[in-house]
């Protein structure tokens, strides 16, 4: 199964990093940062921006704010790579994710992908979408 439509990849994805703010493992790291992530997903087609200086993750292409890192994938990428199933190096190199802007402190936050994946799964369960888990 999928994610279906921007609502799910907010619900699902935006929630995670919203509660990645909190958690005593990723908050700092995201803290520690001036990074205004914006993702591109295609199927289904929508925009994600992240804010780690404001702590603000939103749904939508906010022109007013330059994301200093842009991420380009499809839907089912994102959902591999939020669980940690997806090798990020491998799709960077196949042109599966497409990267603009500052790669150094992507790939800081890819260090941290296991602790990502940990909360991201924990919340399709909590919301009852074992169909999106990667066995």
């Amino acid at each position: 199964m999928k994610l279906n439509g921007s609502e799910e990849v907010y619900r699902y994805i935006g929630e995670t990093f919203k509660s990645a703010f909190d958690d005593p493992r990723l908050g700092p790291t995201l803290e520690g940062r001036r990074l205004r992530l914006r993702f591109g997903l295609i199927d289904p087609d929508c925009v994600l921006d992240i804010d780690t200086e404001r702590r603000e993750v939103r749904m939508g292409d906010h022109r007013s704010s330059v994301p200093s890192a842009m991420v380009a994938m499809n839907g089912d990428n994102a959902n591999l790579c939020c669980q940690g199933r997806l090798d990020v190096s491998e799709a960077l190199a196949s042109g599966d994710i497409v990267v603009e802007g500052s790669g150094y402190e992507l790939l800081e936050l890819v260090s941290q992908q296991d602790t990502f994946a940990h909360l991201y799964v924990d919340t399709l369960k909590r919301e009852g979408r074992q169909d999106l888990l990667a066995c």
